[in-house]
């Protein structure tokens, strides 16, 4: 659970915390970095800024909501629903 959710603390950093600009590239970029890659942490901060808290699944992983990111609220809620209630993994949502 803790795993599923560093991908969701890098996102929320990334999309929601106070950088000035250029900031979190050089973060990710320096040579001590030692966390996901630049573009990893950029679709972290994308999904994140998709999903607030409250639309956010504990039960199903980052990578369920990145599927359905895209699509309008009320049909990645229903797919995302669906899934929990299913089982479904990431690729059938």
């Amino acid at each position: 659970m803790v795993k599923r959710s560093i991908i969701w603390a890098i996102g929320d950093w990334w999309a929601f915390g106070q950088h000035a600009y250029g900031e979190r590239a050089a973060v990710v970029k320096a040579p001590d970095w030692e966390g996901p890659s630049f573009k990893t942490c950029q679709q972290a901060g994308w999904v994140s800024n998709k999903y607030e808290t409250s639309r956010r699944r504990d039960v199903l992983s980052w990578s369920h909501h990145a599927e359905v990111a895209k699509l309008p609220i009320t049909t990645a809620d229903r797919l995302l629903d669906d899934a929990e209630a299913k089982g479904w993994s990431a690729s059938l949502v």
